[in-house]
């Protein structure tokens, strides 16, 4: 314990750099994810190479079992968070689409604006920078919404490399952002009646009279 006492400014900064890695990892950069632990793992080994050696070297089969658990953690964890991650996706679609026909009552007949809908919403849909266009078949609507892992395999790389970091990011933010969202849910429409009441009456006077048809 006297290592770990004389480096307290040390954990810290790992402890930081743990944080960020969480951050990044949720905000899908995965890039920064990867620097932060390249950083903290470098301290460690600069400062505790020889702890770590030492304990790596009289345990060679708990070091094996560690690493082969924590690989499976991984893909376990990664299995879990990419099905709420595609879930989503088509969450968000699905709500589109719901919007779209009750204002225009049919897709079919407004297909440039539906895929110009969709081409606006395309990071959400966690498909950016996915085109969509006018010419496009409902299959190739399906097609380019379907979220290919391959396209995702940085982002999977890194929940497998950082599932801990990962887990606590998401049960940290995942409740919070659905509390404040069911909040926003409950009192939008206080919102909505602030605006209504502060444009009241202004239409006074900006009456819009047709131009006649009538040849002079």
């Amino acid at each position: 314990m006297t290592f770990l006492l004389a480096t307290p400014f040390l954990f810290v900064l790992i402890a930081a750099l743990i944080i960020a890695i969480s951050i990044a990892v949720e905000v899908e950069r995965e890039g920064w994810a990867t620097t932060f632990f390249s950083v903290s793992i470098v301290l460690l080994f600069w400062h505790f190479w020889t702890e770590i050696w030492g304990w790596v070297s009289l345990n060679p089969l708990d070091t094996a079992l560690f690493v082969g658990g924590y690989i499976v953690g991984g893909i376990i964890w990664a299995i879990i968070k990419w099905k709420s991650y595609i879930s989503k996706s088509a969450r968000v679609f699905n709500k589109l689409k719901t919007d779209f026909i009750a204002k225009h009552g049919e897709i079919g007949s407004h297909w440039r604006e539906w895929t110009r809908i969709l081409g606006d919403n395309s990071k959400e849909l966690k498909v950016w920078p996915t085109h969509f266009y006018e010419d496009d078949e409902p299959e190739d609507i399906i097609r380019k919404i379907t979220i290919s892992s391959g396209d995702k395999k940085s982002l999977l790389v890194s929940w497998i490399s950082y599932w801990p970091m990962s887990i606590a990011s998401t049960l940290l933010n995942d409740p919070v952002r659905r509390l404040m969202s069911y909040i926003y849910d409950r009192i939008s429409g206080i919102f909505q009646r602030m605006s209504v009441r502060s444009t009241k009456g202004l239409g006074e006077g900006m009456n819009k009279y047709e131009k006649s048809d009538q040849k002079s």
